[in-house]
């Protein structure tokens, strides 16, 4: 079952889910109202951790800024919108 993350939860959350599933992306859920607000990407969640630690909020670190997708877009244009945004 894929998991996400609160916006408010802490990096450590994110760390944990890390290492007991084998995700390492995450979207990131609004407190509330589950609305996907971001993803946080293994990436940002290491460069996080090395500038704030562990109980850094998700919100802080997370990309909320997200390529959009067609549906009727082929694969390869939807891969080449999320390598450019950084994403996997």
């Amino acid at each position: 079952t894929p998991q996400a993350l609160k916006a408010n939860e802490s990096l450590s959350r994110a760390v944990d889910l890390t290492l007991s599933t084998a995700q390492s992306d995450f979207p990131v859920l609004e407190w509330g109202t589950n609305k996907t607000v971001g993803v946080l990407s293994e990436a940002d969640m290491l460069r996080g951790l090395q500038k704030n630690g562990g109980a850094t909020p998700v919100r802080e670190v997370m990309r909320s800024a997200l390529p959009a997708i067609n549906s009727n877009e082929p694969l390869y244009q939807a891969l080449e919108k999320m390598s450019k945004a950084g994403l996997r």
